[in-house]
């Protein structure tokens, strides 16, 4: 999982890069791209699971 993390944020940077110095993409395709990158860094950053939701029903009920 670390490995496909690094990955897709290398990629994510390389992008940026490139579309900032060389070819600047027209707006909704830099847009879209951008948060299909940012959402699947989030959702590898903070997986959703069974013991992630319980631990935050039990400090909401505190």
């Amino acid at each position: 999982m670390g490995v496909a993390r690094q990955g897709i944020a290398v990629v994510f940077t390389a992008y940026h890069l490139f579309s900032a110095f060389y070819r600047p993409y027209n707006t909704w395709m830099h847009g879209s791209l951008h948060v299909a990158g940012a959402l699947a860094l989030i959702f590898l950053l903070y997986p959703a699971s069974k013991r992630l939701l319980h631990t935050r029903r039990a400090a909401a009920q505190r």
